[in-house]
């Protein structure tokens, strides 16, 4: 499985989609936008992770935009009870 980390619509890199199984993408961006842009580009086949998630807010963000795969420091702390 190859994954594209910090993928940006502007970097201009859509040839390479085709090659890859996964996109990351930085919580700093507008997820909504990069998931729409993703799927009208490679449809549901793409795995997206939401990269640089650091508090419920920005997991609630990305899951909301259609991601379903994480990755941030907000997962690495206890649950709090």
């Amino acid at each position: 499985s190859l994954t594209l980390l910090d993928f940006a619509p502007e970097l201009g890199i859509e040839k390479y989609l085709g090659l890859v199984d996964a996109v990351g993408v930085k919580t700093d961006r507008d997820l909504a936008v990069v998931s729409a842009y993703l799927q009208r580009i490679r449809g549901r086949t793409l795995r997206m992770i939401a990269r640089e998630v650091a508090t419920r807010a920005d997991w609630a963000v990305a899951e909301k935009a259609g991601f379903r795969y994480f990755h941030g420091a907000y997962f690495l702390q206890p649950a709090q009870e």
